[in-house]
């Protein structure tokens, strides 16, 4: 009998030369009937080895017989019998669970073990409460020992040490067996189905705690550095105890604007110490022409609110407007640019702009608003 291993099934009347046996594994075997039972059926078995898990195998069998015809050999074959066969999937790990014991550090690692086939290699997977996604941790010592219970088994207990966690964390594990095979020069890896997952907390450690507020402190500190040096460029600042005013530098906040890729810009005024009662806000004509025709928006954040300059709020063909750059150029006229003052003003309850009607049925503060048009002798540097 001859037995082959090929990569599909093979047809009945295949000649054994146009057959593509699967490279290095050629099974090849001739199997002699018991001749002394006369009219005897035997049953032959074949035990094949190294086969890979999950795995699609063809088998086929034929019967060959040499006879001897004209003082010449001639061998007499039956058709081909093929059967595939699929080996099994990769067995799991079982008896998944954490241990609690003094040989870890609490804080920062998680102890589990599993029972499994001493044959197997493992993969950890873990991930922390809020995270989507699975890693596989590298930072796992694993160690086993074969307990008197399992002595006349293939079996082992595995014990796995999960480092480089944060402390005050829950994590959820789950963990799998993996062996793996070389084909052709390339590594193919063979897993089996997860086990898990189960969870565990690693305990608090003022240690960690210290250093994250550290990092905490230091990380708003930078970014106070950057949003100092950033705010800067953008705009002037004068800063009085009654008035905080900001002059937009407009290429800069333009280029700002394109460079964020948002269609908003914030002006942030709720930073400065100086808890003034007026912000003024001088922004370029060329700024304005900017949001007009880009449909920005411009976003002026204070302590008494918000106010958001969307597209054509400020008419830039306005007749004042256009009154005011008339002007620049002319004999006489000092003015070089045309700005947008905006004025927001906290006002007192108990001034003459309110009145004491109105006074006794507010329930929050009165803010005051103004729009002009002005003309300045220092043109903007760019």
């Amino acid at each position: 009998y001859r037995i082959v291993r090929t990569l599909k099934p093979i047809n009945a009347s295949d000649e054994i030369e146009k057959i593509q046996i699967q490279p290095g594994v050629e099974l090849t075997q001739y199997y002699i009937p018991d001749t002394t039972v006369p009219n005897s059926v035997g049953k032959y078995v074949y035990g094949v080895q190294e086969l890979w898990p999950n795995t699609v195998y063809f088998f086929s069998i034929r019967a060959e017989r040499q006879i001897l015809e004209d003082d010449q050999t001639r061998v007499l074959v039956s058709p081909w019998i093929t059967l595939p066969v699929t080996t099994y999937m990769v067995e799991s790990p079982d008896t998944f669970e954490l241990m609690r014991d003094g040989t870890y550090d609490r804080c920062r690692q998680i102890k589990i073990k599993w029972r499994a086939k001493e044959y197997f290699n493992f993969e950890v997977w873990i991930r922390a409460e809020g995270q989507d996604q699975y890693t596989n941790w590298s930072s796992v010592n694993i160690t086993n020992e074969k307990p008197d219970n399992l002595k006349d088994t293939s079996f082992k207990m595995y014990y796995g040490v999960i480092s480089g966690l944060q402390s005050s964390t829950k994590y959820y594990i789950k963990i799998r067996n993996k062996t793996s095979r070389i084909v052709n020069s390339t590594t193919i890896n063979d897993f089996s189905k997860f086990v898990g997952p189960i969870f565990a907390r690693t305990e608090f450690s003022q240690v960690d705690y210290d250093q994250n507020e550290q990092l905490k402190q230091e990380e708003l500190i930078f970014l106070d550095r950057i949003k100092i040096h950033r705010d800067e460029m953008l705009w002037t600042l004068t800063n009085t105890e009654s008035q905080t005013q900001i002059k937009l530098r407009s290429a800069k906040v333009i280029n700002a604007s394109q460079y964020d890729n948002s269609d908003r810009f914030v002006i942030d005024l709720t930073g400065f110490k100086n808890k003034s009662t007026q912000k003024i806000v001088l922004i370029p004509l060329d700024l304005i022409n900017h949001i007009n025709n880009n449909r920005e928006l411009l976003v002026l954040k204070s302590e008494f609110g918000e106010m958001i300059l969307k597209p054509a709020t400020i008419d830039s063909m306005h007749q004042t407007i256009l009154d005011m750059k008339n002007k620049i150029g002319l004999q006489g006229s000092t003015i070089k640019d045309v700005y947008i003052r905006i004025n927001i003003q906290k006002i007192n309850t108990t001034s003459s702009n309110v009145s004491s009607t109105l006074s006794n049925l507010l329930v929050s503060d009165v803010t005051g608003f103004s729009i002009d048009v002005l003309g300045i002798s220092d043109k903007e540097e760019y």
